[in-house]
């Protein structure tokens, strides 16, 4: 398993850029942050309210 930042030289290469591949690692290393936000969007947002009403 590899962080995007190593991932992204490995796959644009000295030949160009692979679109689909930049496409498809984009979409691996962004779908578990969308599933964690949709998922507990409640909790986040219940959080952030409670912190900025506080005084």
């Amino acid at each position: 398993a590899q962080t995007a930042p190593p991932f992204i030289p490995i796959i644009i290469g000295e030949g160009g850029q692979d679109w689909p591949a930049v496409a498809a690692g984009s979409t691996l290393f962004l779908l578990p942050i969308l599933v964690f936000t949709v998922l507990l969007r409640k909790h986040l947002l219940r959080g952030i309210t409670f912190g900025a009403l506080r005084k």
